[in-house]
């Protein structure tokens, strides 16, 4: 199968040219470096590593199994300030700094594959209706937010809001 050196994305056979990075496809990917994981997790433990999301565990997980799919190292870890009644609420998925804007590509060609699967086509702001007013649900992670171009929790470009 066909990759992206970008993004990463898997392609079906046929295909020459990633659609989310306009890059020519490779035939295969490097793997990640065997202690990448013990790397990462010294970095998430000193607070160098960088924050590419922040979701409930589950979605977390699912994050970190993509990335590491595409061949980036990515480790789940608790945010300490969602922590309620003994729980965590709340989870980070961290990578090494160099790897952040990979990772950030990697998820956002994840997310408009899901959108194009799901019918929705177009960008991803395309999604976002600006013009109803109040806050925003990001459609890759679920965050509320006020009103602005971008997600504040997965970085997701989610359109310009609208002038008042």
């Amino acid at each position: 199968m066909p990759y992206c050196p970008e993004c990463r994305s898997e392609y079906r056979e046929g295909f020459e040219t990633c659609s989310q990075c306009a890059v020519p496809l490779v035939a295969s990917l490097p793997e990640m470096a065997p202690d990448s994981s013990d790397e990462l997790a010294e970095l998430a433990e000193s607070g160098e590593a960088a924050v590419v999301a922040r979701a409930p565990y589950d979605e977390a997980c699912r994050m970190q199994e993509s990335l590491q799919e595409r061949s980036v190292a990515a480790l789940v870890v608790a945010d300490p300030e969602s922590r309620r009644h003994g729980a965590f609420l709340q989870y980070f998925v961290a990578v090494r700094p160099g790897d952040l804007d990979l990772a950030r590509r990697c998820l956002h060609a994840e997310f408009q594959a899901l959108i194009e699967r799901e019918g929705l086509a177009g960008p991803a702001s395309d999604v976002v209706d600006h013009d109803a007013g109040g806050p925003i649900t990001c459609p890759a992670c679920g965050a509320t937010f006020p009103p602005a171009n971008e997600c504040p929790e997965c970085g997701l470009f989610v359109g310009a809001p609208a002038e008042e």
